[in-house]
């Protein structure tokens, strides 16, 4: 699944109680029960978002104190 999305070597992929696996199927359900709600899901999305849409109205200071 992480190859699909091209985050093949990323930090969540790894084994996991069912309990967990549970939780996350869960909360992907919820996401995509909200079309309107916009999801960042990997870092890459994060970091993209944050220095782009949420850099213009935060200001970029504010936001490298929240990353370091």
């Amino acid at each position: 699944m992480y190859e699909a999305i091209g985050e093949p070597d990323n930090r969540h992929r790894r084994p996991l109680p069912l309990s967990r696996a549970v939780e996350r199927l869960m909360v992907l359900d919820a996401v995509l029960g909200q079309r309107d709600l916009q999801w960042l899901a990997t870092e890459r999305e994060k970091v993209a978002y944050f220095t782009t849409v949420a850099a213009s109205s935060v200001g970029r200071s504010a936001i490298a104190d929240v990353l370091v």
